[in-house]
Parts: structure tokens; C-alpha cells; sequence
């Protein structure tokens, strides 16, 4: 690939997204893992679910990439593995911008990534 500066303007901005979004995502689930008790995948997702409610802003999310997980709080998407719950969710970022006052470009960026945390200690 040739980059010229609008390209490298994208990309950048790509992975700033993906930056910030993981960085949302792992404070989402640490949270949301905290109040789940162990073997309660039903629980976790729905912890996750209230989690994201504290993104969102007046029509929308602090990062409009959060608008996808919703969608994706699936039993089949959760694992546990020891003192850990996770989801693995399937990312999608978009970005563009004109090149040489003519030009866009346009990149979508879709990648998988598991997300962990520990659940509540036992009582």
C-alpha cells in the first residue's frame, strides 16, 4: 500500500478508535465481571449491558463504535476460564478522508478480540 498523508490520516485515526474502544471495552467488562458471580454467564451479560448504559450520551455513545456490542451479548460469546468471565465481540471501525482535495479514502477496520475480567470473590 502507498500511503500518501490523507491515508495516513486514516489510519491513524483507525487505531486511535481501536485504542480508545478496547480501552471502553476492558473497563466495561472488568466492571461488569466484578458484580457476576462465577458460572453466571446470564448475569455477566446483562452487568454488561447496564455497564454500557453508562456511555451512552444524549443519542448516542461517548464512542459511537459501542453502538455494535449491544448486539452482540451473547450466551455463545461468553467464556469462562478460572476467576475470569469474558465475551469475545467482532469490532467494526470505519473511517475516511479526502486525499489531495479530490480523493477519499476509506478504510474498514473489523478485527475479534476477548475481553476478560475477574468475577466477585465468593462470600
Amino acid at each position: 500500500i502507498s500511503l500518501t498523508s490523507g491515508s495516513s490520516v486514516v489510519f491513524n485515526g483507525v487505531y486511535a478508535k481501536e485504542e480508545s474502544l478496547n480501552f471502553y471495552l476492558e473497563e466495561i467488562v472488568n466492571k461488569a465481571a466484578a458484580r457476576t458471580d462465577i458460572n453466571d454467564a446470564s448475569g455477566f451479560l446483562k452487568n454488561v449491558e447496564n455497564e454500557l448504559r453508562n456511555y451512552e450520551t444524549g443519542g448516542g455513545y461517548v464512542l459511537a463504535e459501542l453502538e455494535q456490542i449491544k448486539g452482540q451479548l451473547d450466551l455463545s460469546e461468553v467464556t469462562i476460564k478460572d476467576d475470569k468471565i469474558g465475551i469475545k465481540l467482532k469490532l467494526e471501525i470505519k473511517e475516511k478522508a479526502s486525499v489531495q482535495d479530490s480523493d477519499l479514502v476509506k478504510v474498514t477496520y473489523i478485527y475479534e478480540k476477548e475481553f476478560y475480567g475477574l468475577v466477585k470473590k465468593s462470600q
